[in-house]
């Protein structure tokens, strides 16, 4: 007998902070973040449900960016500007 178990998360919502809820540390890392949701704006609506997404040059395939893509990316530049 095989018995299967599903899991259901609960989905959140996460909403970007306040401009006066960003600490000061944080003012460069989150101006990274403002300026790669502009760059990476999706325009192909509505074949493509994201906002964001990358672009493959080689066949255009969309490959959707999500805020956790944008922080890590955000963060790995924040360092890069710090340490050169």
């Amino acid at each position: 007998m095989v018995i299967l178990t599903f899991m259901f998360h609960e989905l959140t919502v996460i909403k970007a902070p306040k401009n006066s809820d960003i600490g000061t540390a944080n003012i460069p890392h989150n101006n990274i973040i403002n300026s790669l949701h502009e760059w990476w704006m999706c325009h192909a609506k509505p074949r493509c449900s994201s906002k964001h997404c990358f672009i493959n040059p080689v066949d255009a395939s969309h490959f959707p960016l999500s805020c956790s893509h944008f922080d890590v990316w955000g963060s790995a530049m924040v360092c890069t500007y710090m340490t050169h």
